[in-house]
């Protein structure tokens, strides 16, 4: 066996010495191109979010139509990596999560999942919307043919949907709605990508509580400014009906002294044209209130009869109409103007039964409410009396809902007694000088809800408090 010299040692020691460095280095040299990946695949993940965030800044910031807005939205959010999204908002009337819109890439087929998805809602707190809505924080499912609270699994199986993700939409830190997409792929949690969208459905929530105020805004300018200039015409026009009648009478007076018959060709006509006239005399009449906002004349009133008097009255007899009342006892005291809560009480009562020409039911509702910032509503944070006004008619289409309190704007036809378009612009402008919000829900063949809030009147609650203690 062959001896190796000290040197030789040496040199096959410094050998093994310079492998094992090699070894070492190369190990590192791995570790440190892996992290390298790691951190260009994440730089270009943040990269991917920031110009994502970006286009939902520019979406919301360069359109005014919120729907449009939102389309645009769920249209950028699914170009980065996701097939469908939706956006599900808080039905007021019945406190669920209803699907409003549905985006996914073309020409993927997803008709039968959004069919599906249009006849489901969601409680709080049930399937992937609800849980979001509850807890008010984005969530995340891995794959949602496992997951025991995905209620459409069986859709999304068809589909091979997997990875989901869903956020709150936010207005005044409430949740008003939640935004949902869904993957073919099997998605780990990225808990970076949930807290930016958190920031996202904050921000959606800010533009559409802003688009909301503009809107009133804008109702409200174009109601004066609509009556400012029908209330000058109204005045004129009702002294020229004042002179046609008093002259209608007078020729009805001379025929009747000439022996003539009402049933005579001429008499009938006379008393069309006064008819004619006195429809007219009621139109100049609402233009007139309209045009002075009929500035409210404010007294005690007992809320509860007025909505019992006044509805029942207008029921009429040869419909099958019948009308429920859920008005509870001791309802907050409000001062308000008797004559124009009537002409609202008139106004809403009136469309439901048009709203229902093969009969129905009107079911009239008070409560006794406390409004915060959780309610999302344009008014102070105080207590009221809140009016619901339900039909079971055939409700008013999504595209005319906003449109429903402008002046001039009616769903009817248009004739000597049909929609003048003013019934419920007079009903807006009456409840806002009251201090109050009127607001509508409704769906097509399902019915119509109107809602008015009127501020309660604490000073009398007071007031009948200490007459109480008094006689007790």
């Amino acid at each position: 066996m062959r001896k190796y010299s000290p040197i030789e040692d040496e040199l096959d020691k410094l050998n093994k010495q310079l492998e094992q460095r090699v070894i070492e280095l190369t190990a590192q040299l791995e570790i440190t191109n892996r992290h390298l990946k790691e951190e260009i695949i994440e730089h270009k993940k943040d990269e991917k979010r920031l110009t994502l965030k970006y286009s939902i800044t520019n979406i919301l910031s360069e359109f005014n139509d919120p729907k449009e807005a939102l389309t645009r939205t769920l249209k950028a959010i699914c170009e980065n990596g996701w097939e469908i999204g939706e956006i599900w908002f808080i039905d007021k009337g019945t406190n669920i999560l209803t699907l409003n819109s549905m985006w996914y890439n073309p020409p993927w087929d997803v008709k039968e999942f959004e069919a599906v998805s249009r006849e489901i809602t969601f409680p709080k707190g049930i399937g992937l919307p609800g849980r979001v809505w509850e807890n008010g924080q984005p969530a995340w499912i891995n794959d949602v043919i496992v997951d025991r609270n995905f209620l459409r699994e069986s859709i999304a199986s068809k589909l091979g949907l997997h990875g989901a993700f869903a956020f709150p939409i936010k207005i005044s830190g409430n949740v008003a709605g939640v935004m949902s997409f869904y993957s073919r792929s099997i998605e780990p949690p990225d808990n970076d990508l949930l807290q930016m969208f958190d920031v996202i459905g904050a921000q959606i929530g800010g533009f559409i509580a802003r688009k909301q105020v503009e809107e009133e805004l804008q109702r409200m300018q174009n109601i004066e400014s609509i009556g400012v200039l029908s209330g000058g015409i109204a005045h004129d026009f009702n002294n020229l009906l004042t002179a046609i009648l008093g002259n209608i009478s007078l020729s009805k007076l001379y025929l009747s002294k000439k022996n003539i018959s009402p049933d005579d060709n001429v008499f009938k006509r006379l008393a069309a044209s006064e008819e004619s006239c006195e429809h007219a005399k009621e139109i100049t009449s609402m233009l007139i209130t309209f045009a002075r906002g009929g500035k409210p004349i404010k007294e005690p009133i007992e809320i509860s009869k007025l909505l019992k008097e006044t509805t029942t009255l207008l029921i009429p007899g040869d419909l099958h109409i019948t009308c429920e009342f859920d008005i509870p006892a001791h309802l907050y005291p409000v001062k308000a103007d008797k004559l124009q809560i009537k002409q609202v009480i008139k106004s809403i009562v009136a469309n439901a039964i048009e709203a229902m020409p093969d009969g129905g039911i009107i079911r009239v509702k008070a409560d006794n409410i406390e409004i915060g910032k959780k309610d999302n509503l344009q008014l102070k944070d105080e207590k009221y009396i809140k009016v619901s006004v339900e039909d079971s008619g055939v409700g008013i289409p999504e595209e005319n809902l906003s449109k429903i309190f402008d002046p001039y704007f009616t769903t009817k036809e248009k004739g000597l007694h049909k929609g003048m378009g003013l019934g419920l612009s007079i009903c807006y402008s009456i409840i806002n000088r009251h201090e109050g919000l009127i607001t509508v829900d409704s769906k097509v063949g399902v019915g119509t809800t109107f809602h008015f809030y009127l501020p309660a009147n604490l000073e009398g609650l007071r007031d009948a408090s200490h007459i109480s203690s008094a006689t007790g």
